[in-house]
C-alpha cells in the first residue's frame, strides 16, 4: 500500500470525474464504505466521500491490486471494529510514518485541528474508523495474498 506522487496527483485532479462508489472489482471494499455510511446516516455523505477517495487512492478498482475478500474483511471487522479512537489514531500515525503521502491524504480526509470545530467530533470519529478499517483490511489482504503466494511456491 504505497501511494506515489503521481497517484496522489491523479486522484486529486480527477475531481468529479471519479465514479462515485463504482467498485466493481472490489465490491467488499465498496460494501464496507456503504455499510459505514448507512450506519451513520447523518454523516453518510462525508463517509462515502472519504471512503471513496481512499479506495481510489489505493487503486481498489484497478487490476493488480489486492482484491478484498469477505473472509478477510469480516476478520478485521471482528477484531478491529470496536478499537478505541486513540488506538486508531496510533495506527494511522504508524501508517503515515511508513507512507507519508498516504498519511497526508488521511489527515486531509479526517481534518486537522481547525476542522475539528467545523466538522463534528462524531463525524470525525466515523471517518477515522472507516479509513482505519479500510486500511487494516487491505493490509491484512495483502499479507494473506503474500502468504498464499509463498505457499504456492513451496
Amino acid at each position: 500500500m504505497q501511494v506515489s506522487d503521481e497517484r496522489l496527483t491523479a486522484v486529486l485532479t480527477r475531481g468529479e470525474r471519479r465514479p462515485p462508489r463504482a467498485y466493481d472489482r472490489n465490491p467488499v471494499a465498496g460494501l464496507l464504505v456503504e455499510s459505514m455510511a448507512i450506519s451513520h446516516d447523518e454523516h453518510a455523505d462525508a463517509v462515502r466521500d472519504a471512503g471513496t477517495f481512499l479506495l481510489d487512492l489505493l487503486r481498489a478498482n484497478e487490476p493488480g491490486t489486492a482484491q478484498l475478500t469477505l473472509s478477510i474483511a469480516m476478520q478485521v471487522l471482528a477484531c478491529d471494529e470496536v478499537k478505541p479512537v486513540d488506538e486508531i489514531c496510533c495506527y494511522l500515525a504508524r501508517t503515515a510514518r511508513k507512507d507519508v503521502l498516504l498519511g497526508i491524504a488521511v489527515h486531509a480526509l479526517v481534518g486537522g485541528a481547525r476542522d475539528r470545530r467545523a466538522r463534528g467530533q462524531c463525524e470525525r470519529e466515523v471517518i477515522l474508523r472507516t479509513l482505519f478499517l479500510l486500511l487494516r483490511m487491505f493490509e491484512a489482504q495483502e499479507e494473506a495474498d503474500e502468504l498464499d503466494r509463498q505457499m504456492q511456491r513451496g
